[in-house]
């Protein structure tokens, strides 16, 4: 499968019926073209000039733009789930497959490498001797459970997945300084799974961190909120309850967790202070672990992953 094959059916199959669906609400900029030859291709509209822009990842996200992200994701999830009730076959013949899991080894390198980086980093961490340990026995569980924990289940909610959703993977349009729409982009890694995959990714990623430790509970509240009204609205029953979806992001805890040891210390390194953040440079040793000492030094990604990791303590991933 191409790069972009899953992100073309994605912009031509389901993207134009989830908008139908919920009557004027766009989700992501329009398709233009697609090309497998000569070079794989995928093109959509400049959503510049509309004045969709980039957030500031490295401050990451104040509440206002988090609750304009699940708003969107609650009508995003919504629709999907209307749609794969009235095509089952399609949604799970086309979106079923997590691409995480094609190439477990590079993942599960990528892991264990940050982890081990991270668990050097939380030794030094005052009140975390204990959680250090706990964490290097989690990390010795990941090359056997990595494609479990990240893949789908039959024994969940399902909708169709962002699976990538952190403050880069979209774009905010601005009213007087203020956040009033916004677009998703990149769909190469959507799955049709938990919704409790993109709840983890994006609070463990995106917010600042007041706003993930005082306010998750609210965001979580709101999307719901808009998730209920938008299948009432478009009359599929039954409705998970608020109980359900907190169930679900419950049991996908570690796919955020994993994804903030695998990308936090970057989203939170301001590029003056380290250019050479790319894979490349990650997979060098001597320059990947400058960008790690960087990173993991920052205020944002300590405070952030000392709440993280006090949650895993709390629900039982870390013991």
């Amino acid at each position: 499968m191409g790069l972009f094959t899953r992100e073309r059916d994605i912009y031509i199959n389901f993207l134009p019926k989830v908008e139908r669906l919920l009557n004027g609400v766009t989700i992501a900029p329009r398709f233009l073209y697609y090309t497998a030859e000569p070079v794989e291709t995928l093109v959509v509209v400049d959503a510049s000039p509309l004045g969709y822009v980039l957030a500031d990842r490295v401050r990451g996200l104040d509440e206002k733009h988090c609750r304009l992200v699940f708003e969107k994701l609650a009508e995003f999830h919504a629709a999907s789930m209307v749609l794969s009730k009235e095509q089952p076959k399609e949604m799970s013949e086309k979106f079923s497959k997590d691409r995480l899991t094609d190439d477990p080894d590079t993942i599960e390198n990528m892991l264990v490498q940050n982890f081990t980086y991270f668990a050097k980093v939380v030794e030094t961490w005052s009140g975390f001797e204990d959680t250090s340990k706990k964490l290097r026995r989690f990390i010795s569980t990941i090359p056997q459970n990595m494609v479990k924990w990240c893949g789908p289940s039959d024994e969940e909610i399902k909708v169709l997945t962002h699976n990538d959703l952190w403050v880069n993977n979209m774009l905010f349009k601005y009213k007087d300084g203020e956040p009033v729409d916004l677009y998703f982009i990149d769909f190469q890694l959507s799955v049709y799974s938990s919704p409790g995959i993109d709840f983890t990714h994006f609070l463990y990623t995106s917010p600042q961190f007041d706003i993930l430790n005082q306010k998750r509970d609210l965001l979580i509240e709101g999307y719901y909120k808009t998730f209920k009204s938008t299948l009432e609205n478009l009359g599929y029953s039954p409705i998970p309850t608020l109980e359900n979806i907190l169930e679900e992001i419950e049991k996908r805890e570690r796919v955020g967790f994993m994804w903030a040891v695998v990308k936090l210390f970057l989203i939170c390194m301001d590029p003056s202070e380290c250019g050479e953040n790319s894979l490349e440079n990650l997979n060098d040793k001597a320059k990947g672990e400058k960008i790690r000492e960087i990173g993991m030094s920052t205020k944002r990604f300590v405070s952030t992953m000392q709440y993280v990791l006090r949650r895993m303590e709390k629900i039982g991933v870390l013991k």
